[in-house]
């Protein structure tokens, strides 16, 4: 028999099921509906908020609702330059074999810095640049991130949600 983590079985399989972000959930929606004419002025955008408040759920939610493939590099990929065009790079380019749109996540984005990640910031905003898909970077901490990073998405805030909503 298959086991299957409880936070996996029960995610919200469409942004409508995301409850506590009706702000959040529509400027994302918005967003991913920009993409459907031309690329858009922000190809990329940020999630930010306290963990656990539902960024990334909100990410594959939106992916899902749109029939967009998913590539995604987590904190806990190795982020150089070098990985980050290999996992993002092409496929941010290329198209897929469906016609579909690819949203590119990159999970915790506000921990790229040090040895392991040396020039992974400046990839990603190339890769922003250049993208003809959809990118999501989801992050805790908004200010861990660098000026050019931020200034070149998006941002959208997740606020905690209450209990009562939960």
């Amino acid at each position: 028999m298959k086991s299957t983590n409880w936070v996996e079985k029960y995610r919200p399989q469409t942004l409508e099921k995301v409850v506590g972000h009706p702000t959040a959930i529509e400027t994302l929606r918005e967003w991913a509906l920009s993409w459907e004419d031309k690329i858009p002025q922000y190809r990329a955008i940020i999630l930010y908020g306290r963990a656990g408040c539902g960024k990334t759920t909100s990410a594959y939610a939106l992916a899902n609702e749109m029939g967009w493939e998913i590539t995604e590099l987590n904190a806990s990929d190795q982020r150089t330059a070098a990985k980050i065009e290999k996992v993002a790079g092409s496929g941010s380019r290329m198209e897929t074999l469906s016609g579909t749109k690819r949203l590119i996540i990159l999970d915790e984005a506000d921990n790229i810095h040090g040895t392991a990640d040396r020039g992974g910031e400046k990839a990603i905003i190339g890769l922003i640049k250049k993208t003809n898909h959809p990118m999501i970077l989801i992050a805790n901490e908004l200010f861990e991130m660098s000026y050019g990073l931020r200034s070149s998405c998006k941002l959208i805030q997740f606020r905690s949600i209450s209990y009562g909503t939960i």
